[in-house]
């Protein structure tokens, strides 16, 4: 996979040009051309609004087990059974960081990532890279699991039990 850091302009134009990337607006002159095989999602996704849905329940709906969505939640420092709604602008960042790498894009771009994180997720940042790495390198929810399952380390032979390596983009603007 690669990591494409986004530079220049401004705030504005960087968001611009990632919408443009990600298939959220129409150019107004030329074309912007992806492979068909790509599938992008631009970060920050909102939470879906079910007032009632908890954070275990809404990493569940992407695709989570419940072990797993509990220990996903637990690694960025969330309580599971907490309403996904009320989470404060970070941690619902990381709640649709984690969201969308159990989608597993094959593009995943971010507008400034750790911009809103609180002094104590700070901590946090070195466990969110290596979710992103493992996303990258094996892909997304059954990657996961055994990250999450193995102390933080993938099985050995992980990249050969996948098959087909699929190709993923890490394009991150700002920060």
């Amino acid at each position: 996979g690669k990591v494409i850091y986004v530079k220049g302009g401004t705030e504005s134009l960087r968001l611009t040009f990632l919408s443009l990337l990600g298939d959220l607006i129409a150019p107004t002159k030329g074309q912007v051309m992806l492979p068909r095989a790509e599938w992008p999602i631009l970060l920050p996704a909102d939470v879906v609004d079910l007032p009632r849905c908890t954070v275990k329940r809404d990493l569940m709906l992407a695709g989570a087990t419940e072990d797993m969505a509990c220990k996903l939640a637990q690694v960025f420092g969330m309580d599971p059974d907490e309403c996904h709604v009320r989470l404060p602008p970070a941690k619902a960042w990381m709640l649709a960081m984690a969201r969308s790498i159990l989608r597993n894009p094959t593009v995943l771009m971010a507008v400034r990532p750790m911009a809103s994180t609180e002094p104590e997720l700070k901590d946090k940042k070195d466990k969110v890279i290596r979710l992103l790495w493992v996303w990258q390198k094996f892909g997304g929810a059954q990657a996961l699991v055994n990250l999450l399952g193995s102390n933080g380390v993938p099985p050995a032979g992980s990249e050969n039990n996948q098959g087909r390596q699929q190709r993923r983009t890490l394009v991150i603007s700002g920060e």
